[in-house]
């Protein structure tokens, strides 16, 4: 196989890169994660720190294993096949591995490939998990911070996890680390909200006024919706494909009032920056976990496998996770939990089934979807 997947700070390679003086480990079924030491290091740690959060171990893989690379192996597969994250023979910091169980395919991989009207039922029932993962983080003061179809594994039972905590953070250590940031530069990302753009300079963006507001609204817009050549107009195209809804696709204007609903409520904090960070960051993972769940179901959508009914009543719950108005999106994990076991009541999925959800390559006739790259 090689490179299975693309973290964000590191590959993933099956078989795995072997340990060294790891004579004794059982390589079976493992994946090896290569990153720079502090990386593998930090990764290591939040692993840990997830693991007296997750102590069954339902939403997780575990606690990988932490070691140094055998260097025989390290340079006879990555020159087979490269990491295109780090050039290993120039680097100069020293690599590790974190060695863990194999957890299955990506939830991109299985939308890109694996579809079936015959997984409808045993997806949506297992995917409950997600929902219950970020509910048990939150009560818990952890933030994922990098949820995406490419960060959530499906294993052949359909049991579905979350992967690649590098960039968790405790809450309140994150807000405190925002609060007097004064950066000027406005970072957007496919994954995030929007006003994640405005998370280094907070105080600023919520005591903006009148014509500064106009102002800011009409170069947001433009750069998000009209030039190409920035690099919000990139991320924010991908946004609003896995956002679109099927039913009744984004007009440009429809796209135009969510900038200005997203605006509108940052400046609605008024003086209270404190405020517009404990909202933002406490409802990140919730909108990634929609955006991602609403590229699902246009999947599924696009392939003819679920009924209008079903992904209307899906996309509108997605939404709400993902509304651009910060003080109108959904912030109680709880009640999304809640909301998304009474679709499944309403459509007789309420029974948790795990028929084998992977099936072989050479069967696919999936319909392929768009998703981003997994960049940062």
């Amino acid at each position: 196989m090689g490179v299975i997947g693309h973290g964000t700070y590191g590959c993933i390679y099956k078989p795995p890169i072997k340990c060294q003086n790891g004579k004794d480990i059982n390589y079976k079924n493992k994946v090896s994660k290569l990153l720079t030491e502090s990386s593998a290091i930090k990764e290591y740690n939040e692993y840990r720190r997830v693991g007296k959060i997750d102590k069954t171990v339902r939403y997780h893989l575990g606690k990988p294993l932490l070691c140094d690379p055998d260097p025989t192996d390290l340079r006879k597969k990555t020159r087979k096949h490269a990491c295109k994250k780090y050039n290993t023979h120039k680097d100069t910091e020293p690599f590790m591995l974190l060695l863990t169980d194999y957890g299955g395919i990506t939830l991109k991989t299985f939308c890109e490939t694996q579809l079936s009207k015959g997984v409808v039922h045993s997806f949506f029932s297992q995917a409950r998990t997600l929902f219950k993962g970020i509910h048990l983080f939150l009560a818990n003061n952890m933030l994922h911070r990098d949820i995406k179809p490419a960060n959530i594994l499906i294993n052949n039972k359909g049991r579905l996890i979350y992967i690649d905590f590098g960039l968790s953070e405790d809450i309140n250590e994150y807000k405190e680390k925002l609060l007097n940031d004064t950066g000027k530069h406005r970072k957007f990302h496919w994954s995030y909200p929007m006003e994640y753009g405005f998370f280094k300079n907070a105080k600023h963006y919520v005591n903006l006024r009148g014509d500064e507001v106009a102002t800011l609204t009409k170069t947001l817009t433009y750069d998000i919706l009209y030039d190409t050549s920035t690099d919000a107009y990139g991320h924010f195209e991908s946004m609003f494909e896995m956002l679109n809804n099927r039913l009744s696709p984004f007009t440009k204007s429809a796209k135009e009032v969510m900038i200005s609903d997203c605006i509108k409520s940052v400046v609605s904090f008024q003086h209270n920056h404190r405020g517009f960070l404990d909202k933002s960051i406490e409802t990140i993972d919730i909108f990634s976990l929609g955006l991602t769940m609403n590229y699902v179901i246009n999947a599924f959508y696009d392939n003819n496998m679920i009924s209008n009914e079903f992904y209307r009543d899906m996309h509108n719950l997605f939404m709400t996770m993902t509304d651009f108005d910060l003080n109108k999106r959904a912030s109680n994990p709880e009640t999304i939990l809640n909301d998304y076991e009474h679709i499944l009541k309403k459509h007789g999925m309420t029974k948790i089934s795990t028929i084998s959800l992977v099936r072989s390559r050479r069967h696919n006739k999936t319909k392929r979807v768009s998703q981003p790259e997994t960049k940062n």
